[in-house]
């Protein structure tokens, strides 16, 4: 391809420019890239504008960028701040809160947190706040929803303690703590998180499974304070039927059916249900460890040998 003469340089198309790279195999001289054709200008300097930018910069430091203004904390955002650093089910009484209509939670919860010990910007902050729920449905949806993800966030905590088997989770589950150990309000929690959740939200459905598989959890471990357990199988078996519907794929809720099974002496139900927990989540130990209790019972006559440690107080 013969090259175009130097004078027609700048009006070549980008799309030519590869043959232009490539000429020098046919020994042609070309301008550097950095120098290019001496009389096609890209830019002018002008040096003095340059010398006076410099000195401007040398003696008045460089231009001084008005600071922005800090935006003030907005009274949703203020009234979460309170609870930072506590429990929430130390501070709402989740037992009243279920029971009321949903869109009377707000107010509820705000009277349950509002002291009139507060300083000036704690009263007007919860006085705007209340004012803007009422005037404003956006912001009723953004309060519910930051609402429900604080009181599941805890609630999941003491979940996943509690299947983790951990410490002091342990030690709430012992019968003598088992009066206090506060696991009926858990359910009540996320039945509210659910309640404040759009329909439609994916974790609207997570709140309603942890709420039945957590109320279940809740009527079994009182098993042991009662001489009649009956009523609170029952109830145990609703709740994680209920859990099940919902989600049939979570270990945790398969290991819990393995459980009510052993505890009604149905061995081969309560070894199937814990088969699927291993297998839905192979590396918790949990139900691997429950297996042993199905494995070791004399299937004949219902009674067990070597594993005579009372299933009630064991079972995880």
């Amino acid at each position: 391809m013969a090259l175009l003469p130097e004078k027609t340089f700048s009006s070549i198309s980008i799309l030519a420019l590869p043959a232009i790279r490539c000429s020098h195999q046919n020994n042609i001289k070309q301008d550097p890239v950095l120098s290019g054709n001496k009389n096609f200008k890209l830019a002018n300097v002008d040096k003095t504008v340059m010398a006076n930018a410099r000195v401007l910069t040398t003696t008045a430091g460089a231009p001084k960028v008005g600071s922005m203004r800090v935006l003030p904390v907005q009274p949703i955002d203020y009234f979460f701040q309170l609870f930072s650093g506590g429990n929430i089910e130390d501070d709402l009484d989740f037992t009243k809160l279920d029971k009321i209509p949903v869109n009377e939670i707000p107010l509820a919860v705000i009277n349950s947190i509002y002291s009139s010990a507060g300083d000036d910007e704690y009263k007007n902050q919860i006085e705007s706040l209340k004012r803007g729920l009422k005037e404003d449905s956006d912001k009723v949806k953004r309060f519910n929803e930051k609402l429900a993800e604080i009181i599941h966030t805890r609630a999941s905590t003491v979940t996943n303690a509690y299947l983790k088997g951990d410490e002091a989770e342990l030690e709430r589950r012992r019968y003598y703590n088992i009066a206090k150990n506060g696991y009926d309000q858990y359910p009540l929690m996320f039945s509210v998180a659910a309640k404040l959740t759009s329909p439609g939200n994916r974790l609207q459905r997570i709140l309603q499974v942890d709420q039945h598989y957590f109320a279940g959890v809740a009527a079994r471990v009182k098993i042991p304070t009662v001489e009649d357990p009956k009523e609170l199988i029952a109830t145990a078996f609703t709740e994680q039927q209920k859990a099940l519907e919902l989600d049939d794929n979570a270990a945790n809720i398969q290991n819990e059916m393995g459980n009510l099974y052993l505890l009604k002496d149905d061995y081969a139900k309560a070894e199937k249900y814990y088969q699927r927990a291993t297998q839905i989540a192979p590396d918790w130990a949990i139900p691997w460890a429950n297996l042993l209790w199905p494995l070791c019972a004399d299937k004949k006559d219902g009674r067990r040998y070597q594993c005579r440690t009372d299933r009630r107080q064991s079972a995880g």
